[in-house]
């Protein structure tokens, strides 16, 4: 199985509610993993141009461990589309 999350990494969004999201997500991997099911993750953030954090394919895209500390880097990156 695949879970794919898709961030607003723009400036069009407030720093705090950026972070309420990630922190949302982070919870709802915790949740996922606490399940007897070992999803792969994937991260793309969009700003001014996407971004992919995290495929699916990589190795470590089901650790969910590795993929919150992923998830904890990641930050607002661009200008919001317009």
């Amino acid at each position: 199985m695949n879970i794919y999350f898709i961030l607003d990494a723009s400036r069009s969004i407030s720093k705090q509610n950026f972070k309420d999201t990630r922190n949302a997500t982070i919870k709802l991997i915790e949740k996922i993993s606490s399940y007897d099911i070992s999803p792969n993750y994937g991260i793309v953030t969009f700003a001014t141009h996407s971004k992919e954090i995290l495929n699916t394919m990589n190795p470590n895209s089901s650790d969910a461990a590795w993929v919150i500390e992923l998830m904890e880097k990641v930050k607002l990156t661009g200008k919001a589309y317009s």
